[in-house]
């Protein structure tokens, strides 16, 4: 991984359009955003954030609980008091005085986390760095919230216009819809999949602000997140629309035959150096794959010999069949290296290097 930290400012590249950045580049690190007065801190890992001990402050849920009118303030004072008299985490007073269930606790924590980055959706400009480095703690939190739809839901959610008119292209140049891998991943609203008709051919941006529906701020917001996610952008690029090849169940075998072999090198690994809890392992990285997967299309699942279980409707997506197992196997290296060190990575990588091609 390279180990040079990443800097810049958010008035050359917004916010959302940093994160889909990093998701692409499946960076892992702590992105911190500073300016005047205040700073934000987010632990990411191979793009997707992390929410970790280090990057919630107790202190400021409880806050948002209040704000949310989950807690009463007398609620909260009763928590910090009894977590100084026991010497415990605010987390596990919340429990242990029967004030929130922990399914709900863990929702919440979810949500102050979007709220906490959606707050920098709207910023102008700010300095940010990402520090590369793996997560350090042994149970995070919450894993695996996918950023795209993290994304999409914070744009949904600005309230500075100026800064989206900003970033969009000038009325005179053209947009065009894009058909990324990813973009099947992407959970759009039918608003949200009208607007991408618009673009399916190439359009200027004052074309689409006549023909749309939606009133000229509302367009302008789809757009931007749009070109934030990199499903649209200027006609002529190499990202722009292609026609999906033929693609049929003949390669597909292909390919998941050799996604098999390595799932077996990994998983026989594995089994050799923990034993029967390698199941439960895999099992975590496929629970992190499917959580993100868009809600049309199948579960993957999970064979008792470490293999996944692929539904056709994945299988005929070529895009999207092989973003899927490059997931899956980077959620298992990574799984390795969390678990086991990074000399065991080191050796299974070379292991999974004398295995077929997936492509």
């Amino acid at each position: 991984m390279d180990q040079q930290p990443l800097t810049g400012n958010l008035n050359e590249t917004a916010f959302p359009a940093l994160l889909v950045r990093l998701w692409k580049q499946k960076k892992s690190g702590l992105l911190s955003l500073e300016r005047p007065r205040e700073e934000k801190k987010f632990r990411l890992e191979r793009g997707n954030f992390v929410l970790l001990r280090e990057t919630l402050s107790e202190e400021d849920l409880l806050k948002f609980l209040v704000s949310k009118k989950i807690l009463t303030a007398a609620q909260k004072s009763l928590c910090e008091k009894q977590a100084q008299m026991d010497a415990r985490s605010l987390l596990w007073c919340l429990t242990d005085l029967s004030l929130l269930s922990p399914s709900r606790l863990w929702l919440m924590m979810e949500a102050y986390l979007k709220k906490y980055a959606f707050d920098a959706f709207d910023w102008p400009e700010a300095e940010f760095r990402l520090a590369p480095g793996y997560i350090q703690e042994e149970y995070p939190y919450q894993t695996g919230l996918h950023t795209l739809n993290l994304v999409l839901e914070g744009v949904r959610r600005m309230a500075n216009f100026e800064l989206i008119a900003a970033r969009l292209p000038a009325e005179g140049e053209s947009l065009q819809a894009y058909a990324p891998r990813h973009l099947d991943l992407i959970r759009l609203s039918p608003h949200e999949q009208y607007v991408l008709r618009l673009l399916a051919e190439p359009k200027t941006m004052k074309d689409v602000y006549g023909i749309s529906e939606l009133s000229l701020k509302e367009t302008q917001r789809v757009l931007f997140a749009f070109i934030c996610l990199g499903i649209a952008g200027p006609p002529g690029t190499d990202a722009q629309a292609r026609p999906t090849p033929d693609f049929s169940l003949t390669e597909s075998e292909k390919i998941m035959g050799a996604f098999r072999e390595k799932c077996l090198v990994v998983y026989k690994y594995i089994s050799k150096e923990i034993g029967p809890v390698a199941a439960s392992l895999v099992g975590k990285c496929l629970e992190e794959v499917n959580s993100w997967l868009g809600p049309n299309l199948p579960r993957i699942g999970l064979n008792p010999d470490g293999t996944f279980e692929f539904k056709a409707a994945l299988r005929l997506n070529p895009d999207l069949f092989l973003t899927v197992i490059e997931e899956l196997l980077s959620a298992e290296v990574l799984m390795v290296k969390r678990t086991l060190g990074s000399e065991h990575e080191a050796a299974l990588v070379k292991a999974l290097e004398k295995t077929g091609n997936l492509h």
